[in-house]
């Protein structure tokens, strides 16, 4: 790091970003702590983001991969089982990415049916397909002409939060009927969060990249992953510091500068 900080100076930089995986992360924050006077206010270190996301899906492995996950993307042929078995340890990223988001829209939608069913069976007023669709056709044509009519943005806001009482009440139903329901959906919610993690890292948003780091930390536990849960929290702990440490610094990541991108 000393190495790192003198070229900086060369290039009359006084202060840089070093992101890097668990490993090196570990060592420099030690490094750090003892404070050494020719690294003193020069360096904030990162954990990478895709390095935290390929801890996270080893943990989606651990959680669920022997409770159905797997089964369900070898037996559908979608990876074959040693590929399957990798993926589901964070060493094929891309691959994971893909086969969990391909598991997760399959239950989602079977879910929707059974929605649909339940939605019925309940005596709606109407049927949720028809609502659904008018709603989003409503949605994208205000999007497509730039132009948001007041009563009907009331209108679309009144039916989402309609459908949001519905949905959980649909939700806390099936959660309490069957066990099976609650793990899935608790899948989903998973999934959830790895999209979330994997947004805050393409639109380079700092602020939803924290959070969602932040909502990582209870599967850490659960998974057993001691040494990630501790400097996750250690790397958390910094970036509120530098808030109020280095403003500077802090404001300069939250613009999108935590991530790096190929330009022109």
């Amino acid at each position: 790091m000393v190495r790192i900080v003198q070229l900086a100076s060369r290039l009359n930089q006084n202060h840089i970003v070093i992101t890097a995986d668990l490993a090196i992360y570990s060592k420099a924050r030690e490094i750090l702590w003892n404070n050494p006077p020719e690294l003193a206010g020069r360096v904030t270190l990162q954990l990478g983001g895709i390095y935290l996301t390929m801890a996270f899906i080893a943990n989606i492995g651990y959680i669920f991969g022997d409770g159905g996950l797997t089964s369900i993307l070898v037996k559908a042929d979608i990876f074959a089982e040693n590929s399957c078995r990798l993926m589901l340890k964070g060493k094929q990223y891309s691959r994971a990415i893909r086969g969990l988001t391909l598991a997760a829209d399959a239950i989602s939608r079977l879910l929707y049916d059974i929605l649909a069913n339940w939605y019925e069976e309940n005596k709606r007023e109407t049927f949720i397909n028809d609502d659904v669709k008018h709603l989003m056709n409503s949605i994208i044509s205000m999007m497509r002409k730039s132009k948001i009519d007041e009563n009907n943005f009331k209108n679309i806001i009144t039916k989402i939060e309609d459908y949001d009482q519905i949905t959980t009440e649909f939700i806390n139903s099936g959660c309490t009927s069957t066990v099976t329901f609650k793990y899935w959906y608790f899948f989903l919610e998973t999934i959830d969060l790895l999209w979330r993690m994997l947004h805050a890292e393409t639109d380079g948003d700092f602020y939803f990249h924290l959070a969602a780091v932040h909502d990582v930390l209870p599967y850490l536990s659960a998974a057993g992953r001691n040494l990630y849960l501790k400097w996750v929290s250690v790397y958390l702990s910094d970036m509120e510091e530098l808030k109020h440490q280095i403003p500077y610094m802090y404001d300069f990541l939250a613009s999108g500068n935590f991530v790096v991108k190929k330009t022109n």
